[in-house]
């Protein structure tokens, strides 16, 4: 049952404008914090806000089946759907300054689709038709010998 004196109270605070602290429980405690090997509940919620990815969905389409960039700002698919080539968004940096390169995509890329020996990939399956990540130029591109296949989270 709503309760009126709360949702009144959250009206009042909205009002204040941007800032303040959002409290967000999650009952589970993470196995690790490294994003790319962990899938768990417990990982995923906490660590999304600290995440870029290269595209995403357009938060303002309804029907959540639009790609919009993220990290590229642009994006080009071969006509044989095998390569895609993305161009990054300049100026953007890491949390300690440093400018994101190619590499460091193509680095997060390798993590993830063709991990060492000591880790594990909780993404890995979901690259299966990813054969090359490259980052010859500003422009890192991933090609495949099949179709493209759709990113689940």
């Amino acid at each position: 049952m709503p309760c009126s004196r709360c949702s009144s109270r959250l009206r009042s605070r909205r009002r204040r404008g941007a800032g303040g602290e959002l409290i967000f429980l999650v009952p589970s405690e993470p196995p690790s914090y490294d994003g790319h090997k962990e899938g768990t509940f417990g990982v995923v919620h906490p660590l999304a806000p600290h995440y870029n990815t290269l595209l995403r969905v357009d938060p303002l389409d309804r029907t959540g089946s639009k790609v919009a960039p993220d990290l590229a700002e642009s994006w080009a698919i071969s006509p044989d759907g095998l390569v895609y080539t993305l161009k990054l968004r300049q100026g953007v940096r890491f949390h300690d300054g440093s400018v994101m390169t190619s590499r460091d995509v193509k680095a997060s890329y390798d993590k993830i689709v063709f991990p060492s020996a000591e880790t594990s990939s909780y993404r890995k399956g979901q690259y299966r038709a990813v054969e090359a990540v490259e980052a010859p130029t500003r422009r890192p591109s991933a090609s495949g010998s099949s179709g493209p296949r759709r990113r689940s989270s």
